[in-house]
């Protein structure tokens, strides 16, 4: 009887190793392809560009990602406690606009236990020198159950160039018009010249 409850004992260990075993392997393949997954975000994220910022529901701040940092002129490792709220951020001229379309989204209770697509959109932003850059937003609302959004994730691009080149391209639109109109009024003065 002895040798039986020994063998079972032993038995019973070995089952238990083996299972701790399996288990650790799964637990560590599963934290292994979680860090490739998050690896591969980093670098889709960097290879974007693009800062994100993060609102949650009942949080004191909001978080800001290092590349949003940058892109307003700040260290990436800045302390973002002492910030003013988001909108405070935003150029007086489209301030307005982008919170009420933050307060649309949050206040939309029409999806819940899922994820809701944000308006996105382009607008302006003060960097720490106090000059203006132009970023093109998209984010997700995150709702509960109930449908009560969460929490807000956004990404920012800046677009700064795309808005200089524009105006470039108008100003010399402006200016071919200009001389455009030049010529037809040279035009008209000599053919009453000639006529």
């Amino acid at each position: 009887l002895d040798s039986d409850v020994a063998l079972r004992i032993v038995a019973g260990q070995l089952l238990t190793i083996v299972f701790t075993n399996i288990f650790s392997y799964v637990v560590e393949d599963e934290q292994r392809k979680e860090t490739e997954q998050r690896r591969r975000l980093s670098l889709l994220v960097r290879a974007t560009r693009a800062g994100f910022y993060q609102w949650d529901r009942g949080a004191a701040a909001v978080t800001y990602s290092g590349r949003l940092k940058e892109m307003l002129g700040y260290d990436p490792d800045a302390d973002t406690r002492s910030w003013p709220p988001f909108p405070e951020l935003v150029h007086p001229e489209d301030r307005e606009r982008r919170y009420k379309l933050f307060q649309a989204g949050a206040r939309d209770r029409s999806v819940s236990s899922d994820v809701r697509r944000h308006a996105g959109g382009d607008f302006r932003m003060f960097r720490a020198d106090g000059e203006v850059i132009w970023v093109h937003s998209e984010g997700v609302f995150i709702h509960d159950a109930n449908g009560v959004a969460q929490r807000y994730i956004a990404s920012l691009l800046d677009v700064t160039e795309r808005y200089r080149q524009e105006e470039q391209l108008r100003r010399s639109h402006n200016q071919i018009e200009v001389q455009a109109q030049q010529l037809r009024d040279q035009n008209a003065a000599l053919r009453d010249a000639i006529g």
